[in-house]
This record gives structure tokens, C-alpha cells and sequence, in this order.
């Protein structure tokens, strides 16, 4: 678990690797944190250390921008009985980077 003053420093450290925004149908967005301090995936937390969730990108996207994150990438998970609807394979999980 990380808070968003953490991902501050080690932005400020260019040690963060990657940060994707991860959303499951339709709940709110979770944002997970790999840095090269330890090599770990944190999710990033509020002030109670409770996972942090944001309802929208652009919501997403200012928190990244104050600790100094300009890039992200999106993972979508769809829930199985929404891609099961016609021949597609949208139950596949594909990563979309962002830049904002």
C-alpha cells in the first residue's frame, strides 16, 4: 500500500516504473504502483491506507499529475457475461497506455 505523498518521492527519484489504472466493469478505478524500490506493486491508498478509488480518468489523471506521473496504463476487466454477447473476445484484458 502506498500513499500518494510516497509515489510524490519517488517520482521526484525516477524510481517509479509503471502505474496502471485498473477497473473491474464498472466500479470505481484502483490505481497500482510498480516501482524499482523493492520491485513491489502497491496500490495506492488514501490517508487511512484503504485502496484508493476514483470514479474517472480525468480524476485519475490529476492525482498522477501532482505527484509528477505523466503516463499510466488503462487495464479494463469486462465482466464475462457483458462479452459474451455476440463473436468478439472483449473478455480479453488489454493494456492502453495514457499520456496526460
Amino acid at each position: 500500500m502506498m500513499l500518494i505523498s510516497e509515489l510524490k518521492k519517488l517520482s521526484k527519484q525516477h524510481k517509479v516504473d509503471q502505474v496502471r489504472f485498473i477497473r473491474h466493469g464498472f466500479q470505481p478505478m484502483l490505481i497500482e504502483v510498480t516501482s524499482q524500490q523493492g520491485n513491489d506493486i502497491e496500490l495506492l491508498t488514501d490517508h487511512l491506507r484503504q485502496p484508493l478509488r476514483v470514479q474517472s480518468l480525468p480524476e485519475a489523471y490529476a492525482i498522477c499529475r501532482k505527484a509528477g506521473i505523466h503516463q499510466a496504463k488503462l487495464q479494463q476487466y469486462i465482466p464475462q457475461d457483458e462479452a459474451c454477447a455476440g463473436n468478439s473476445s472483449l473478455h480479453q484484458e488489454r493494456d492502453m497506455t495514457l499520456r496526460f
